[in-house]
């Protein structure tokens, strides 16, 4: 009854001897989707963790200066900084407080960059009640780009509230952080200084180097 039944011709006729062909279509989906979940988990921890752009610091503090929001800029500023000025969130929303945020929150910020240096930005930041900040960013030897949170803090002390003829900025400014337990101010090229004596004649230890 057989006789004559060639079973390798058979197979060779279904698919060659091998998988039949929904098997390795549906394979093939399994690996292309494998794939394209390995994609995006990769760009996804890429968005997470990859260094922040200038841009994209000077955008996550203009939101976090409009909403109250002092962790994120103390998260933005350098481990360095934040070590040698005894930064704290804390410490950073009581500066605000007393300055930027005295009558709530300002919105609807205007935003004109400044001088582009190979190492350093600025942007400067205008809301609709008149209030003005502006934001430095800087590299670090790290290769990271930082917020400098003690400038940006003194810019809004110098533009929004006690910039007056005869009283110099840095003085309120000294006084201000030394009552919150901030050691100074770190300045755009990565210079650090302590706070003035108290009495107008200059730092009290004198300006501290950036790799001091």
């Amino acid at each position: 009854m057989f006789r004559g039944f060639n079973a390798a011709g058979w197979l060779r006729g279904c698919g060659g001897g091998g998988a039949m062909p929904g098997i390795r279509g549906s394979r093939k989906k399994a690996a292309f989707w494998s794939a394209a979940g390995a994609a995006v988990l990769a760009l996804l921890l890429y968005w997470l963790f990859a260094p922040l752009s200038p841009s994209a610091i000077m955008r996550r503090s203009v939101h976090a200066l409009e909403t109250g929001d002092s962790p994120t800029l103390y998260s933005l500023a350098s481990p360095d900084e934040v070590k040698r000025l005894h930064l704290s969130p804390q410490n950073i929303e009581s500066m605000l407080a007393a300055t930027l945020w005295r009558n709530g929150h300002p919105s609807d910020a205007t935003i004109t960059p400044g001088d582009l240096v190979a190492d350093q930005d600025v942007w400067y930041v205008k809301w609709a009640d008149g209030r003005r900040a502006s934001i430095f960013v800087l590299e670090d030897p790290d290769g990271h780009w930082y917020l400098l949170v003690t400038l940006t803090l003194y810019s809004i002390v110098d533009r929004e509230v006690y910039r007056t003829v005869d009283d110099p900025t840095r003085r309120y400014y000294d006084a201000l952080a030394r009552k919150y337990g901030i050691d100074g101010v770190r300045w755009q090229d990565g210079t650090y200084s302590a706070p003035l004596d108290g009495h107008g004649g200059g730092p009290a230890g004198g300006p501290v180097s950036a790799g001091g």
